[in-house]
């Protein structure tokens, strides 16, 4: 009976041991679950930093995962900020642990409760998560995994249509890539030179676009733009900044190359100057050589006329008859002084010896005369 009842006792204890067992377990839980934590800081859409028992932890929140941060994905700062309304720094909160407390940076894991609300649930049902296993912890999946699919059958955050200033982001990091790259290597020649400026026009061009673009947003679409260009190192004033350098670069180019046309036609004269000086005087060369070609062939001709006739006697040529005086301009006489009147002498008289035909002796004068008197 003794051996009887050490079994049945040994039976019973180990039942009683059992429950004992299980009791102490689910104490153990409650008292995890009830766990209670006060908010100091909102890090992402799936970290937070709680104060518990006087100290700070970081807490990853449990079988949800949000876009990230530190390379900002589309929907990240949403995430992030729902958290921040749904559980702002000081909101007093309670958190679920499950198989593993800590991953391998160090971070608490857990679920998050606000009331009977689970945190991480709430996220995926927002469509700013998605339901994950991390190791050994499953417990809030399934909770984070139907929340999900409610999102996915509505078409919400990350399960719907990709907000425009998600891709306005990158095209906003591109046409600043794109603006340093055209500038980056603009070469020296007036072809490497056309061939940048196309580059820049075309850069530009685009940047254009997504300014236009930036324009029309929001201030919370121009916030979340600004978030997702932290990975890339840019602000959106980083567009303005990179065209104008890049119009700079380009007038800078195109004035250098007007300065090698300019510089080119100017070789291509001076080639071309050159030439001609080159030409004109191969042609004097040429005629040179002719010229002393025909002079030899000359003196060859007379050397072989003197072999075949005797020399003759040098005659110079006669010298050419005088030029004829040039002819002397006419110039016509003058006219003869007037002269003097002189009243014309009296006629002699008549004949004062009528019939007389002989000699006559004229008196001193010549005026009279009578007839000479005869020699004896």
């Amino acid at each position: 009976m003794n051996k009887v009842w050490s079994k049945t006792g040994a039976a019973a204890l180990g039942a009683i041991a059992l429950v004992l067992a299980v009791a102490v377990g689910a104490v153990g839980f409650v008292a995890t679950y009830k766990k209670p934590a006060t908010v100091t800081k909102i890090i992402d859409g799936d970290t937070i930093d709680v104060s518990l028992g006087g100290k700070t932890e970081r807490i990853r929140l449990l079988n949800v995962d949000t876009p990230e941060m530190d390379q900002p994905e589309c929907l990240s700062l949403e995430a992030k900020e729902f958290l921040e309304s749904k559980i702002p720094v000081g909101t007093e909160i309670r958190l679920g642990y499950d198989a593993e407390r800590t991953d391998r940076y160090g971070r608490t894991l857990a679920a998050v409760f606000l009331g009977d609300e689970l945190i991480n649930s709430s996220l995926a049902r927002a469509g700013l998560g998605k339901a994950v296993v991390f190791g050994k912890n499953s417990k809030y999946f399934a909770d984070v995994q139907q929340a999900e699919a409610e999102a996915k059958g509505k078409h919400v955050g990350i399960h719907g249509k990709v907000p425009d200033y998600c891709a306005l982001a990158k095209e906003l990091s591109s046409a600043i890539q794109g603006l340093t790259e055209a500038q980056s290597e603009p070469g020296t020649g007036i072809k490497a030179i056309d061939s940048t400026v196309a580059e820049i026009v075309a850069a530009v061009a685009v940047a254009d676009q997504v300014s236009s673009k930036i324009a029309k947003l929001g201030a919370a679409e121009r916030k979340a733009v600004s978030h997702m260009l932290r990975g890339t190192g840019h602000v959106i004033s980083d567009l303005a900044s990179a065209r104008r350098k890049a119009t700079n670069t380009q007038s800078d180019l195109n004035k250098k190359r007007s300065a090698l046309v300019k510089a080119q036609k100017e070789a291509e004269r001076k080639k071309k100057e050159a030439e001609r000086k080159k030409a004109e005087a191969a042609k004097r060369e040429a005629a040179r050589k002719k010229q002393a070609a025909e002079q030899k062939r000359l003196a060859e001709l007379q050397r072989q006329q003197r072999a075949v006739s005797p020399p003759q006697q040098y005659r110079p040529k006669p010298s050419p008859p005088p030029a004829p005086a040039p002819a002397q301009q006419y110039k016509p006489k003058p006219p003869p002084p007037p002269q003097q009147y002189r009243p014309q002498p009296a006629p002699p008289p008549a004949n004062p010896y009528p019939g007389y035909n002989g000699p006559r002796c004229y008196a001193p004068g010549g005026k009279t005369w009578k007839p000479c008197p005869k020699k004896g």
